[in-house]
């Protein structure tokens, strides 16, 4: 069956139940209950997802979400990348992640009214695209020698490579550096390129 109904006032309390179900087949099966009954009050709760990316560079916002009554007041601990700050009025958490902040970082909001409080673990990410810090210079070489290109790149790991020789992708050329096989002169003027991306 249902317990259900609407409490009326002045009836705020615990009420200790016993439920007890009988048939014929056997002993009674006892289960003790308790009904809570707030006085037009809610514990608070929050809502909002417990995670949260940010790219590198760009502004962006998240909103915690919660409930209870009276409405809960919201508090962070933890370190915030710079560029990001918290906002409790508003519960926003928002900014542009400076640079240098490329990273994980536990938070713990807390959300807290008349009836109670309670913490949500939180982890916010800032990613970053990749960049190249360093590219691949030009080479000359003789012929019958062979050539290196490299580069060095930063971003969110892992970090992809895929170098390209006129334009056309170098099958299993996927690392930060390449060596071209043995040159001949139709290499002369060749154009070796990298392609550098990750998952954003």
């Amino acid at each position: 069956g249902d317990l259900s109904g609407t409490p009326a006032l002045g009836t705020a309390g615990n009420y200790p139940i016993t439920f007890r179900a009988h048939n014929e087949a056997g002993a009674d099966s006892v289960q003790n209950f308790t009904l809570v009954v707030f006085d037009g009050t809610i514990p608070p709760s929050i809502n909002s997802a417990n995670n949260v990316s940010f790219l590198l560079g760009h502004f962006s916002s998240f909103k915690v979400s919660t409930t209870g009554s009276p409405a809960p007041t919201l508090s962070v601990a933890g370190a915030l990348p710079s560029g990001i700050t918290f906002n409790t009025s508003t519960a926003q958490l928002r900014g542009t992640p400076a640079a240098g902040t490329l990273g994980v970082y536990p938070l713990t909001f807390t959300a807290a009214n008349s009836v109670g409080s309670v913490d949500q673990s939180f982890t916010l990410t800032i990613n970053a695209l990749p960049s190249i810090t360093t590219h691949p210079v030009d080479q000359s070489v003789n012929v019958g020698q062979t050539a290196t290109f490299s580069v060095v790149a930063s971003g969110s790991p892992p970090l992809t490579y895929q170098w390209q020789r006129n334009g056309v992708d170098i099958p299993g050329a996927t690392s930060s550096s390449y060596t071209t096989p043995a040159t001949t002169a139709a290499d002369d003027n060749a154009q070796y390129s990298v392609i550098v991306s990750n998952a954003l």
